[in-house]
């Protein structure tokens, strides 16, 4: 599944919202591979609406086994770093990287 995502202050509803969004249709779908391309969204979380939000998406991922890659923005924040830290210290299968190529490789490759 690929979701392509665009905002100039994403706020925390709108990223629960989202998350919530593309976890249902993940699982509605019976889909286990998303990548998110987020390099034209801009997060403006504050830290604990981050980890809040990380604690959700592993919660909801580990439902169906879903695998997800997040494609963002070079400048990625220290917020962005914490979700993915925690939604994989929770078991979530995550990674963020800047990288399409490697965003692929991870998603579909051999890579785990």
């Amino acid at each position: 599944m690929l979701v392509t995502a665009s905002s100039n202050e994403f706020t925390y509803e709108e990223a629960l919202g989202y998350i919530q969004a593309v976890g249902e249709a993940a699982l509605s779908s019976q889909c286990s591979h998303i990548l998110c391309d987020e390099t034209n969204l801009t997060h403006r979380l504050g830290l604990a609406e981050t980890f809040e939000l990380a604690e959700y998406s592993a919660n909801l991922a580990k439902q169906g086994n879903i695998r997800v890659v997040l494609l963002c923005h070079e400048s990625v924040s220290q917020a962005i770093q914490l979700y993915e830290n925690a939604t994989v210290n929770r078991g979530m299968n995550l990674k963020i990287t800047t990288s399409r190529e490697e965003a692929n490789e991870w998603l579909f490759g051999s890579a785990s």
